[in-house]
């Protein structure tokens, strides 16, 4: 549903594809989710919270937008940026970083800035309702991937 240099936006159930995305993603998917009310969802053992990224308000209805690295960004880790790529940055340099200041620290350095050594997808399932996706587990690294489905 994302790749490297997309933003990610989900409203009101449906993703939606920003004005600029690197490849544009379907203008509604997700109607199902969309039109089922929290309790029921609740009730049918849906989680609602999205992946935790600490952005106040963000649900499997209404996220983002989220920007999807691509190998070479570079991107400033200002306190919001530096908890929501923590866990990339993390995976990627095998030190689990801290949040410091503005920055993030990471071994003995204070780090504000960031750039990164892989691509980065987020991915949908079809089932929007029944789907363990990036909504829940965050963006995956081109690494991960072994394959692609063609039609």
């Amino acid at each position: 549903m994302g790749c490297p240099g997309d933003s990610v936006l989900i409203s009101d159930g449906r993703y939606v594809s920003p004005v600029g995305a690197v490849n544009a993603m379907p203008q509604v998917y997700g109607d199902k989710l969309k039109e089922s009310p929290d309790s029921l969802l609740e009730k049918q053992g849906v989680r609602l919270g999205a992946f935790a990224i600490n952005r106040a308000g963000w649900t499997i209805k209404n996220f983002g937008p989220l920007y999807v690295p691509a190998r070479g960004d570079c991107i400033e880790l200002d306190h919001v940026k530096a908890r929501t790529y923590y866990r990339i940055i993390e995976y990627e340099t095998g030190i689990h970083p801290y949040l410091k200041g503005e920055g993030l620290l990471i071994g003995d350095s204070t780090v504000t800035e960031y750039t990164f050594c892989h691509d980065y997808y987020f991915l949908a399932g079809d089932n929007v309702l029944a789907s363990n996706d990036s909504r829940y587990f965050g963006l995956v690294p081109d690494d991960y991937i072994v394959g692609i489905i063609v039609k």
